[in-house]
């Protein structure tokens, strides 16, 4: 085929789908443990009578900026490195 009826490359659509999905896969798990962590200590806080200080704010917004960075590594590296499948 040539000109405009040429169709796109199934390959750059399906890797590009995969590394979409594959960075907000990474950045929801990174995402859920952080949650998980933050809940954790927001409960040691709560049951160790423990004042809630601006450090673990801190620590909360590291581990979101964590998430972030990871999805953000998983989409590059699916997008830039596809798995090689055998033909």
């Amino acid at each position: 085929m040539s000109g405009i009826h040429r169709l796109k490359d199934p390959d750059v659509e399906y890797t590009a789908w995969a590394a979409r999905v594959h960075g907000v896969r990474g950045f929801l798990i990174g995402l859920a443990l952080d949650v998980s962590a933050a809940g954790v200590a927001y409960l040691v806080t709560v049951i160790g009578n423990l004042e809630w200080t601006s450090t673990y704010w801190q620590i909360l917004g590291l581990g979101l900026c964590k998430s972030v960075i990871q999805g953000l590594v998983a989409y590059l590296v699916r997008r830039l490195l596809p798995p090689q499948v055998p033909r």
